[in-house]
């Protein structure tokens, strides 16, 4: 299945668009949000690097039906080329995509090559025996490039929709109303999200507005125009009949009480979520909060740091700590936490009088105790 064109991505370059990674980046630390932004370090973790890998390396396997010639005729062929594929690159040049691995052993390159091989042996016969995902046709493709090099099955977008600026990639559209997204890691960690991630919203309002907008999409997709027509607020902005599924690459591991360490637990690699209505509100408070939030930091060239996130950030830890020096910027920076975590249900207002008052009332509370404990 092919779709050669996408017609809600309308580009605005003066316009902050949001993704799902950057908007849960931005309420996690507005200050690690700005700081990965604008002095962008070309540095990545050994787990991104290793996800990175077999992201790319998913989407070959993907497109393996347009070769001419098979390069992977087994799961243990699979396995092998592709964690050869990571000894002849990130593992020899110590980057992947430009970015510079920061490793935390010696020997963590050759742990995780091992995991790759293990990885594709698994996932191979899994994904091998379900129907091809539905292609993109890449831009600017002249007629000697391989039939597989010239399609995608990763969908980026970036459009407005209602006033408000989304943009990220799809890693896969399936053809039976389900939307996709692979992930290396921990099992918790998504476990824990499921009902609140943002993600999942984005992709599936993405979808329904392709479906109302794009009738080469809709056709392809299967969808009647007249069922279509009802999506992206008309009045439903997503429909509960499209899907979206984290496929995990990882194994699901469990902690054993008795033998006191992690055993695999084996679970089908797919889990299923669902999206409605309600997650579009939300997801509209979360942009509002954010737009109003980055407009008032612009404005006041001041973004706070969340403490309990610094123990996690080990990138922009020098950055973060200049930006504190100055105490006049660090009293601004804890005027914003009211701010920050204000409900989104209420217009966010600041009122400078109020926060001088309260400024006041902390530094004679701070001298006070100063004074008594002397």
């Amino acid at each position: 299945m092919l779709i050669k064109t996408n017609s809600i991505n309308k580009i605005n370059p003066t316009i902050q668009y949001w993704s799902a990674t950057s908007l849960e980046d931005f309420f996690r630390c507005p200050r690690g949000w700005f700081l990965e932004r604008n002095k962008r370090k070309k540095i990545t973790t050994p787990p991104l690097a290793k996800g990175t890998h077999c992201h790319s390396k998913g989407e070959e396997l993907r497109l393996h039906h347009l070769r001419t010639k098979a390069r992977y005729k087994s799961a243990e062929s699979f396995g092998n080329v592709i964690a050869n594929d990571w000894q002849r690159g990130p593992m020899k040049e110590g980057k992947i995509r430009g970015n510079k691995i920061l490793w935390e052993y010696e020997t963590q390159p050759y742990v995780i090559k091992e995991e790759i091989r293990s990885l594709g042996k698994k996932h191979y016969p899994i994904l091998m025996g379900e129907e091809p995902p539905i292609l993109f046709q890449k831009s600017n493709i002249n007629n000697e490039t391989p039939i597989h090099k010239r399609f995608t099955i990763a969908h980026r977008f970036k459009y407005i929709f209602q006033g408000r600026a989304l943009s990220g990639e799809i890693d896969e559209i399936r053809p039976n109303h389900k939307v996709r997204d692979y992930k290396t890691g921990k099992w918790g960690f998504i476990e824990k999200k499921l009902e609140f991630s943002l993600q999942p919203t984005y992709y599936l309002l993405t979808f329904c507005i392709l479906c109302n907008k794009d009738e080469t999409f809709r056709e392809m997709m299967g969808v009647k125009k007249e069922e279509a027509e009802h999506w992206a607020g008309n009045p439903d902005f997503i429909s509960e009949r499209i899907k979206f599924e984290y496929y995990m690459l990882d194994p699901c591991t469990e902690w054993d009480k008795e033998k006191k360490e992690w055993i695999v637990v084996e679970k089908s690699p797919i889990i299923e979520v669902s999206r409605s209505n309600f997650g579009y509100k939300n997801l509209c408070q979360r942009i509002d909060t954010a737009t109003e939030m980055l407009t008032y930091m612009r404005d006041q060239n001041t973004y706070p740091a969340f403490p309990e996130t610094c123990i996690k950030c080990s990138l922009y830890k020098e950055e973060c700590n200049k930006m504190t020096e100055n105490l006049d910027i660090n009293r601004r920076q804890m005027t914003l936490w009211d701010y920050i975590n204000a409900s989104p249900k209420t217009k966010l207002k600041s009122n400078l009088r109020d926060e001088k008052v309260s400024q006041a009332k902390f530094d004679f509370m701070n001298q006070l105790e100063k004074t008594l404990s002397r």
